[in-house]
């Protein structure tokens, strides 16, 4: 009976053994699953932070790419109407040249 009772409570300190390791072993599942939720749900937050952050800088270049086509334009604009100019004047001045030449 000595043995049988020996036995008896070594197996219920096996069983409590298992029981605590196995609430152990949950209590560090869980931390590791929360755990492993914030870090995903940081990671998609920068994510989509580096996302949006890249579009603004997509549309600025837009903007600033925009703004020195304009630019562009402007400055062929001036320099059309200086070298119309300039050839007007070119060509009055060899109109006169050839009449005072003929005259």
């Amino acid at each position: 009976m000595d043995i049988q009772s020996f036995i008896l409570g070594m197996c219920a300190v096996l069983v409590i053994a298992l029981v605590i390791g196995s609430v152990v072993a949950l209590i560090r599942v869980i931390k590791l699953k929360k755990l492993v939720e914030l870090s995903t749900s940081t990671a998609l937050r920068l994510i989509e932070d580096a996302g949006n952050e890249t579009i603004t800088m997509i549309n600025q270049l837009r903007t600033e790419i925009d703004g020195v086509h304009r630019e562009i334009n402007e400055v062929r604009r001036e320099m059309d109407s200086r070298y119309d100019k300039l050839k007007s004047t070119f060509s009055k001045e060899i109109e006169n040249a050839v009449k005072h030449k003929n005259n």
